[in-house]
């Protein structure tokens, strides 16, 4: 999972929509930041709410094949031969109940209280699309999930309140992101990340320092854990507020501001200056931007 590099120093679990991507969906220029980054010794971990099936191929334009947090941390795609039949972290992350499960719940909680939402179950993929930017085939990919449901809420806030209530009764989280709410088990990104970073620790035999990137509720348990964070502006130019002591917030999403506010943290913290401004020169460079 190396590729040969030296094992890294630092590891960061970034988001990726409204963080690492903007409305463009530019996979190819984030991609080419990541690779640069990794041969200066810097490893990027996605960390999203998007499913295993819209980023696997985004994973093998990737030279150092990192793995995926996926679904919000509902689960993880790990590169083919990276764990071994007796590795205690489970590739799948299995979490409880399944995507289909999770939507009979919510419909009979449509039925039996009202709730006013529609959920990625609902919707057609023109409709995802036209309500998040993604092409069809893209819409498509975000409709094969595994372990959550996002919904679009439509009804009161007070409605809202219940049907948070009437979830957590049946021992599921409802968390906010950038666009939708989404349905799931209690788990979170934070949660984990930790455990990615624990077998990475294991496989390398160092402990890289954690830092985060993010813009939305359901990043806040990732950006909790790290030492040090990026803030992106939401939709409406505000920004989460943390209490984390080393943050840095982004001028805008997308790939080349993601690695501005990057080199900008690592100067901040001191991890290896020298290297995160090369890695960010030879990338504007060769990327003509």
């Amino acid at each position: 999972m190396n590729s040969g590099c030296l094992s890294p120093e630092v590891v960061i679990f970034t988001d990726l929509d409204g963080t690492l991507l903007d409305q463009r969906y530019d996979y190819e220029s984030a991609a080419y930041m990541l690779n640069a980054l990794r041969t200066r010794g810097i490893y990027s971990i996605p960390a999203t709410s998007k499913t295993a099936a819209e980023l696997i191929h985004w994973q093998d334009s990737l030279t150092f094949k990192p793995p995926m947090i996926i679904e919000n941390g509902a689960g993880v795609v790990w590169p083919e031969g990276a764990l071994s039949e007796e590795d205690d972290v489970d590739p799948d992350f299995k979490t409880g109940k399944n995507y289909a499960q999770l939507c009979n719940i919510l419909a009979q909680l449509r039925i039996e209280f009202g709730f006013d939402f529609r959920s990625f179950d609902d919707m057609t993929p023109c409709e995802i699309s036209q309500a998040t930017g993604l092409d069809r085939h893209a819409a498509s990919l975000a409709k094969q999930r595994t372990a959550s449901v996002p919904l679009s809420w439509a009804g009161a806030p007070a409605q809202l309140n219940d049907l948070r209530a009437q979830l957590e009764h049946r021992g599921l989280t409802l968390v906010r992101g950038g666009r939708f709410w989404h349905v799931m088990e209690p788990i979170n990104k934070g949660q984990t990340a930790l455990r990615v970073h624990r077998r990475l620790c294991r496989m390398w035999g160092n402990t890289p320092v954690i830092l985060a990137c993010g813009d939305s509720e359901n990043d806040l348990p990732l950006l909790q854990v790290a030492r040090g964070a990026v803030l992106f502006p939401k939709p409406d130019g505000q920004f989460l507020s943390i209490t984390q002591q080393s943050v840095v917030y982004a001028r805008s999403a997308g790939a080349l501001a993601w690695l501005e506010a990057v080199n900008q943290l690592l100067h901040t913290l001191e991890l290896n200056p020298q290297i995160a401004a090369c890695g960010a020169q030879a990338v504007s460079v060769e990327k003509g931007v």
